[in-house]
């Protein structure tokens, strides 16, 4: 499932002149295999696989993706450009006791 979702998302970045770029290590982060991640010149997108399906784990990965993202953009901004930054968390499960948390996640502000 997830590979299919990193197909279609490298589609469409791609229509929209995003490129994919090699993460690379970032200090104090683990970087899970699977990742993918994308630049423009206006902003930075992260595909985060989540694996597991329970709430302490779906906050946990969504709190590692939003702090790895939140380092990659403040390097790219140390040129004083800003740049928007998106996180796609690609689930492999969920459940319905699951949707108050993934709704709290998609309308977090922070980055």
């Amino acid at each position: 499932m997830f590979d299919i979702l990193k197909s279609q998302m490298v589609k469409l970045f791609d229509l929209v002149g995003f490129n994919e770029v090699e993460f690379g290590a970032v200090d104090q982060f683990q970087v899970p295999e699977n990742l993918v991640y994308w630049e423009s010149h206006y902003a930075s997108a992260l595909l985060w696989p989540v694996h597991g399906n329970s709430l302490s784990n779906l906050r946990e990965q969504a709190l590692a993706a939003e702090g790895l993202l939140d380092k990659k953009l403040t390097l790219r901004e140390s040129s004083g450009v800003v740049i928007d930054g998106y996180i796609i968390l690609a689930l492999s499960d969920h459940a319905e006791e699951m949707r108050t948390t993934i709704l709290e996640i998609e309308q977090n502000t922070r980055l």
